[in-house]
């Protein structure tokens, strides 16, 4: 069970246009109200790095040891860059938890990638996904999950999509020299 204190990382990509070969990616650490600290860090659009580069900005920053639970919004980043959620809690040894407005509809995103992505890595990711995935709702909020997630306490998911929206701003601020829509 995650207690209402731990500490959370919410990783938000920023806005990117076509042409781009990277995007910026904003982590926000925060818990119990209180923002502790900014990771930023490139990854490639539609790429396969995002998993990687989570891994070792964490794995560097003085959070390393005390983050518990990474909050995205969505599985990707920068476009089709999805995010191997197994391996990142295995090394890690975090929770990781997806969360949006809208309905994730996995069945298009895994044509999506079939269609365009073409990748073993990306397809080996998906077919977990569809496989491991559950989705609940919070709040106006759905959460997508694999089983070490399960039992989240409302408090905390809404302590993620707060920690979300503060990363959406600044990346979306610092991509566009202001900030705009929403997580």
């Amino acid at each position: 069970m995650i207690k209402e204190g731990v500490r959370i990382l919410a990783l938000e990509g920023a806005p990117f246009r076509k042409g781009d070969e990277e995007a910026l990616v904003i982590g926000t650490i925060g818990r119990r109200g209180a923002v502790e600290g900014i990771l930023s860090f490139m990854v490639r659009v539609d790429g396969e790095d995002s998993t990687a580069k989570i891994i070792r900005a964490v794995a560097r920053s003085r959070f390393a040891d005390q983050i518990r639970l990474v909050a995205l919004n969505g599985i990707t980043l920068a476009g089709l860059n999805l995010v191997d959620v197994k391996r990142v809690e295995r090394e890690l040894r975090v929770k990781v938890i997806a969360i949006t407005r809208k309905k994730p509809h996995l069945n298009l995103l895994i044509n999506v990638v079939n269609k365009w992505a073409r990748s073993r890595n990306k397809s080996r990711i998906m077919k977990y996904l569809e496989k491991d995935a559950k989705i609940s709702r919070t709040r106006g909020y759905y959460v997508q999950y694999l089983n070490t997630a399960e039992g989240l306490r409302e408090g905390v998911i809404l302590r993620c999509a707060d920690l979300l929206r503060l990363s959406h701003i600044i990346a979306s601020g610092l991509a566009r020299g202001e900030s705009r829509g929403r997580m």
